[in-house]
């Protein structure tokens, strides 16, 4: 007896894109949840064409001859490979990935500035109805500071003139002279 297996698998495509599932079993039946979304389609008894029409995430089913059931979870999204290379080249260092969820997009990770994620933001603009920023700013490195030290010396006048130097000698050719502060005699 075969069992289904443990968990769904995922699957991305693209509007307009399809992709080939190979079964390991012949295909006895298939199912979509939304088949609006995506269009799928026995080619050979092992093969199932998976075609997206819309914007959109469906399950499908596929049963084989066996028994067996296996479940896919199909999201389908726009081609935002343009759209990443474009933010990839005009912010080469910066870390900005897109994601899309119907006709909306969503920026995510890490920029060196506001300026760079709300350019970031314009850019994606044409590209769905709705863009949001999520987009995390790194923080600003530390400025360079300069240290200063300032010392402040008190001056009292009134502690000053209390000194006094009063000097009498024999200058040259034996001559009197004197120096003094003038307060004392």
């Amino acid at each position: 007896i075969l069992r289904a297996q443990s968990g769904p698998e995922d699957l991305r495509l693209t509007v307009g894109k399809s992709i080939v599932i190979d079964y390991p079993a012949d295909i006895a039946r298939i199912s979509t949840s939304n088949p609006d979304v995506v269009d799928a389609s026995p080619v050979t008894t092992r093969e199932i064409l998976i075609h997206g029409k819309s914007f959109g995430t469906v399950s499908l089913v596929v049963w084989s001859k066996a028994g067996q059931r296996n479940f896919y979870n199909i999201t389908v999204e726009q081609n935002l490979e343009p759209l990443r290379r474009l933010i990839k080249e005009t912010f080469p260092k910066e870390e900005i990935q897109v994601q899309s969820s119907r006709d909306s997009l969503s920026l995510t990770g890490r920029v060196s500035a506001k300026d760079v994620g709300e350019r970031a933001t314009a850019l994606a603009a044409p590209f769905a109805k709705t863009v949001v920023n999520n987009l995390q700013t790194n923080p600003a490195g530390i400025d360079k500071q300069i240290l200063l030290r300032v010392k402040f010396a008190e001056l009292d006048r009134n502690a000053a003139s209390q000194f006094a130097v009063n000097v009498i000698s024999t200058g040259a050719g034996n001559t009197t002279g004197r120096v003094t502060t003038g307060q004392f005699p």
